[in-house]
């Protein structure tokens, strides 16, 4: 056999017996964990079942997190279906991404740049941790993957089929997690650039649908505020989410509502935005424990510090590599430092697929291993 088909047919292969086995060995270690929002995804389930899609949509945990939702109903509507039988699809379902995550850093870049990011992908513990629950995160992440999948196969060939393709994945993200919308906004945005502008995605023929989009974005500003309680959490000065200790000290001065609670404290509020911004990256907390603390220290710290390395010079070797991978990052940070950070530090998983592509193109341009040429 030719020596090059062989290394095509056994790359793949080795980056998904790796990321199955790290996976299932952390689930036997671990075993099937449920959340705090577990109990919500399950009365969603039951309305679905008992009330119909209309009272599903908008009900808890609705229409938003239809995308992972409605194929847990399908799972646990089996008979003697468990939680164990959904870890087990999220779990394939994830090796699989690491797979289309080697798969798309050889499309873009070269061969070495996607096992790397596969392999990166497979062993990143802050990610892949969360496929033995029954949350959100671990589909959100898979869709992530065909996100960045469709966008390289978009701007590989930028044909009628990899736009349908672009279109259908983001639709995905939009109804998984409410953090999808951001993300897919900040993607469409920038088709606002002019036309010809190679930095535009190309997805729309007229400037006003991505228009509309960004429209859209601070539409919803005032019903996060209410939603999420976010003036009492500034005015508590909470960094991460019920940490109190974990909090900025200050007084804040007196305002007339949200607005003017915003305007006369917005000194105070760029602080904190900075400092969730680091806690949002922070490795491990104290209260973490031991293994928690040496795992991440091996796999995520170096993934996601040569990860920055890879998005700066994408930025400048590569704008649409940056354009596909720092746009997921930039709205997260954005997200976290006008909210909070995530008292489990679960909302970052999801960037695990943009931080091994810039991990593995960072180490695949800096430190070659020869010609990589298809």
């Amino acid at each position: 056999m030719n020596p090059l088909r062989r290394e095509r047919r056994l790359a793949p292969l080795f980056v998904f017996v790796v990321a199955l086995l790290a996976r299932t060995a952390y689930w036997l270690y671990r075993g099937t964990a449920v959340g705090a929002d577990t109990s919500g995804y399950l009365r969603a389930c039951e309305v679905l079942a008992t009330e119909g899609p209309i009272a599903f949509a908008f009900g808890h945990k609705g229409i938003l997190y239809s995308g992972f939702t409605i194929p847990l109903c399908g799972v646990l509507s089996i008979p003697g279906a468990t939680f164990g039988l959904w870890v087990a699809f999220q779990i394939l379902l994830a090796s699989f991404g690491s797979v289309l995550i080697y798969k798309i850093g050889t499309e873009l870049v070269d061969r070495q740049t996607g096992i790397l990011s596969g392999l990166a992908m497979a062993v990143l513990w802050d990610t892949f941790q969360w496929d033995v629950y029954v949350l959100s995160d671990s589909l959100f992440t898979f869709g992530m993957v065909l996100a960045l999948g469709a966008l390289a196969w978009h701007h590989r060939e930028g044909t009628i089929a990899s736009r349908v393709a672009v279109f259908a994945t983001m639709g995905y993200l939009l109804i998984s997690r409410p953090h999808g919308f951001p993300i897919v906004m900040g993607w469409v945005l920038y088709d606002l650039l002019p036309r010809g502008d190679q930095r535009r995605l190309g997805l729309f023929s007229t400037r006003w649908i991505p228009l509309l989009g960004g429209t859209s974005v601070v539409a919803v500003i005032p019903y996060a505020v209410q939603r999420y309680n976010l003036l009492d959490v500034w005015q508590s000065g909470e960094l991460i989410i019920y940490e109190s200790e974990y909090a900025y000290p200050y007084v804040s001065e007196a305002t007339g509502g949200t607005v003017g609670f915003v305007l006369s404290n917005l000194h105070h509020l760029l602080v904190m935005g900075i400092l969730k911004t680091g806690l949002f990256f922070i490795p491990a907390l104290p209260r973490h424990s031991a293994i928690h603390i040496g795992i991440n220290l091996v796999t995520y710290l170096p993934i996601t510090a040569i990860g920055f390395v890879g998005l700066a010079r994408a930025w400048k070797n590569d704008f649409h590599l940056f354009r596909m991978w720092a746009t997921p990052v930039i709205v997260l940070i954005g997200i976290t430092a006008v909210t909070f950070v995530s008292w489990d530090l679960r909302y970052r998983a999801a960037l695990g697929p943009a931080f091994a592509l810039a991990f593995g193109y960072a180490v695949a341009t800096i430190l070659p291993l020869g010609d990589t040429d298809d």
